[in-house]
């Protein structure tokens, strides 16, 4: 074999696999999730159901007085300005993957930048440090952005728990609410709410009868703002779904899976999960309202 033929069979095996071990070292935490200093006890994780927009008649006070965290796409609504989160979590690689998603996702990026005068640490899966928005967002000084574990774990009960104590493994992710509530016993908050936790999906999902496409309705408390991604097609009020109604339930479960698992964590750890949604579909969390 020539010295040619030596070459072409191992530069390019050496190559990827110099240039794997170089994007997995970009990717993992430089530092540990740090604990985020807090005097208050109570923290509200603030979902973007419908509901919220009646919790906010009812409550609005008892949500301003707390520690907030809000998500996703709410940043384009006046009610961020109003709340001005102490956290901002995001879980979705979309928002560094969907490039049809990308003018939305721009348009998130820079009301972030823009509106947030107090301070405020946004928290991202560590998958979404290749992101140019964390940077971004980085240039306003009030924002901190921080990062968390997605390496994958085969633990289980409480060795699991003990995992998710130390940023070690990826924490529940089938919903942003999942991990928001991973996050807030983490950060050591003991008693934490639940609101516009919705989660309604099951509800607004239906197969065309003529086409036999899943479709769903996405539905938020900003449903009659420009806000939602612009991908989302109106064909028949709903948008496609790049799965099946098998596909569609088995996440579906995982989510509520995720949702009993977190109780048993929160059980462990002392801390008290609550559900003050004025509607929601969540079961495992005791119900309890924001003034109780």
């Amino acid at each position: 074999m020539s010295l040619r033929e030596l070459l072409r069979l191992f530069i390019p095996p050496m190559y990827y696999n110099i240039k794997h071990r170089l994007e997995k070292l970009r990717l993992e935490p430089a530092i540990p999730l740090p604990k985020i200093s807090h005097s208050n006890d109570r923290l509200v994780i603030i979902g973007n159901g419908p509901s919220l927009n009646k919790t906010m008649e009812l409550y609005e006070l008892q949500i301003l007085g707390a520690d907030t965290i809000m998500v996703n796409f709410s940043a384009r609504t006046p009610l961020y300005e109003k709340i001005r989160p102490k956290y901002y979590l995001m879980a979705d690689s979309g928002f560094m993957d969907n490039q049809s998603a990308r003018e939305s996702v721009d348009k998130l990026v820079e009301d972030i930048c823009h509106k947030t005068t107090w301070p405020m640490t946004v928290v991202m899966p560590d998958r979404l440090k290749l992101w140019d928005g964390g940077s971004r967002m980085s240039q306003n000084k009030n924002i901190t952005v921080l990062y968390y574990s997605t390496k994958w774990t085969e633990a289980k009960n409480k060795e699991l728990f003990r995992v998710w104590d130390k940023n070690k493994g990826y924490p529940p992710a089938q919903t942003v609410l999942t991990t928001c509530v991973w996050f807030s016993i983490y950060q050591g908050y003991k008693e934490i709410y639940l609101v516009g936790a919705d989660t309604s999906f099951i509800q607004d999902i239906y197969v065309g009868q003529n086409d036999n496409v899943l479709y769903t309705i996405d539905r938020h408390y900003y449903q009659n703002q420009d806000v939602c991604p612009s991908e989302l097609e109106k064909e028949k009020g709903g948008r496609k779904f790049g799965t099946d109604m098998e596909g569609i339930l088995g996440d579906i479960h995982t989510m509520f899976e995720e949702y009993k698992l977190l109780k048993r964590y929160a059980e462990w750890k002392g801390v008290s999960v609550y559900n003050a949604s004025e509607y929601s579909m969540i079961d495992c969390f005791e119900r309890k309202k924001l003034d109780e």
